[in-house]
This record gives C-alpha cells, structure tokens and sequence, in this order.
C-alpha cells in the first residue's frame, strides 16, 4: 500500500473509531453523567466500562495506552466529556491533550508538592502540543532532520519526565503520535562526583577543629534503560477533530468565560527547550551547592556550624523558588 494511501486509511479508521465513540456516548450521556455524578460506587462502577470504553474509542488508543490513564480520568473530565458530546469545536482535541497530561501525572516526580507538573516539563508538553503540525502526513514517519525540533522536544519529555518505554508510548498516543524507540539498553556517560578531604587540628590537643571538602568530577560510563525515540508517525488522531457528531454545537462553559480558543496558539518549541534546560541546569547548580554546603556543615563543630547553617537555608530558598 503505498503511504499515501496507508495515510488515508487509517484516517478513515480514525474517524470511525471515534464516531463510534462519540455516538455511544451521545446516546449514553445523560443516564451516565447523573451516575457518575452520584456517590454510589456500586452504580458508577457498573457502567465505568463502558464508559471507558467510549472515551478510549474517542481518544482513538489501544487498551495498553488507555490503561496507563488514571482511573478517575472519566471523572475528573465531565466537563470536557461533555463538550464532546454537544460537539463542542475543538473539544476532542482538548480531551486528548488532558489524557497527555493524566499520564505524566502518574509519573513519580513529575508533580510538585502543589499538586502541579512540574514547570519545566509543562513547557515541552505545551510545546509539543502547539507544535505546527498541518504539513504532517498521517501514517508516515516525521523526518528527523527536516522537523529537528519537534523530535528534540519529544526526547526531552521523556527524559525530563523520566518516562518508562510504556509511558512514553502512551503519552505520545494520546498526544496522536505512534513512537518506535530505539533498542535498549544504552551505554550513556554520566558525570560524578567524589570527595577529598582535608584537616586543620588545634595547635594545642591536637584534635581536628574542622575538616574541608574539596568535590572532583569524574566521567563514568553506565547502561541504562533510556527510551530514544528512532521514528515519530502520526497516528490520524492529531490536529484537531477527525469525527463530527450528530449533536448540534452548543457553547461550552469554557467558551463562555472565554477562557479557551478553538485554534491551537503555536509556540516556538526551540524556547521553549532551551528556558527548560536553562531552568534544569540552574536547580542542578543550586542542589549542588546545596551538598556541598551540607558537608562542610557536618564537617565542622559548634559555632563554626552557624556561618554554614546560614548558607544552607539560603540555598534551600532558592532552590524552593526556581522549583515554582
């Protein structure tokens, strides 16, 4: 099949996946909202399948990426669900830009302790999903040297964010692309680092009055399981609505605040890697300085801990504001 073809094939698989999707929850809405509004688990829990099963044909996700999803991502985004159903524009592609984001929540370290992704790795996936992606063609490999920056933005989420293979692929579905990663696992170089100390000793006892820490970096090579991605294809299911339901557009509580637009703003993903590392690097510096303010404090004795003490709650304040 040529890939043109294969292109337009799985468009229109695509759009009937998630014309069924829409219609069952269409015809379903009003029964399954009430239930999954009310505080009977019994109830929600009986029906939680097939609603499920609605929303991943919607999202247009395989069983193993849709089970990567929180449990309650069907509770959590009534709202939205529901702007599908009155076929809100843009609505789909909201829904599918929130599953994205579902998954990195349930990544350990991605959540700050506010409840938040973490800033950092908010701008690539914001970046990613604003990328241009109209010249795309579906079922066919992006080209890495062509679209550069979008692949550079792809691995730095995975990397930020710490993604598993299974992560990253079901983030990156919900996000409308299918990933093929490169084998593992890899030998990467890392950079550590070792300590050298010495002493001063009272000019009387004899006994050690402080001890310093010199840091010396070392190289050392390490394999790991680190996924790469080899080929980015998008799937049919990015840029928009590939389905319309039957269901007259109403305007969604959303469109009324004004709070949304239905056209993606496009963001320059290039900046948007670079203010990341640039903030990644700045916390590595801090966390740094941090330990080796830690250890000359637990090297030295009695009042010579204050000067050090002081130092360390001050480096903790700035590492707690670039963490914002």
């Amino acid at each position: 099949m040529a890939k043109n073809e294969e292109g337009l094939h799985k468009v229109a698989v695509a759009n009937k996946k998630m014309e069924k999707g829409v219609k069952t929850l269409s015809s379903n809405w009003d029964k399954w909202n009430k239930v999954l509004k009310s505080e009977s688990l019994e109830d929600v829990s009986t029906i939680l399948p097939e609603v499920n099963e609605a929303v991943q044909d919607v999202l247009g996700v395989d069983n193993e990426d849709f089970s990567l999803l929180p449990p309650t991502f069907v509770q959590d985004n009534l709202g939205l669900i529901q702007d599908v159903v009155n076929g809100v524009e843009g609505s789909v592609e909201k829904l599918r830009t929130k599953a994205g984001e579902s998954i990195l929540m349930t990544i350990d370290g991605v959540v700050d302790p506010d409840g938040n992704i973490n800033a950092g790795i908010m701008d690539i996936h914001n970046a990613i999903n604003s990328f241009d992606d109209s010249h795309f063609e579906v079922g066919v490999a992006i080209d890495p040297e062509d679209e550069a920056a979008f692949y550079e933005s792809c691995q730095s989420m995975i990397n930020a964010a710490g993604m598993t293979q299974e992560q990253a692929s079901a983030y990156f579905a919900n996000m409308g692309y299918n990933v093929e990663f490169d084998d593992n696992p890899q030998t990467v170089q890392e950079q550590v680092t070792e300590y050298r100390y010495t002493y001063d000793y009272d000019s009387e006892t004899g006994e050690p009055t402080y001890r310093y820490v010199e840091p010396i970096k070392k190289t050392v090579e390490m394999t790991i399981d680190a996924p790469t991605i080899k080929t980015i294809t998008p799937n049919g299911t990015y840029g928009g609505e590939v389905a319309v339901n039957d269901t007259p557009p109403k305007t969604s509580t959303e469109q009324k605040t004004g709070g949304n637009k239905s056209k993606k703003e496009k963001k320059d993903p290039k900046r948007d890697i670079e203010r990341y590392h640039t903030i990644t690097k700045e916390i590595e510096d801090l966390n740094r300085e941090l330990s080796r303010v830690e250890a000359n404090k637990e090297q030295a004795f009695g009042k010579a801990k204050l000067p050090f003490i002081k130092e360390e709650l001050a480096t903790i304040e700035k590492l707690i504001e670039k963490n914002k």
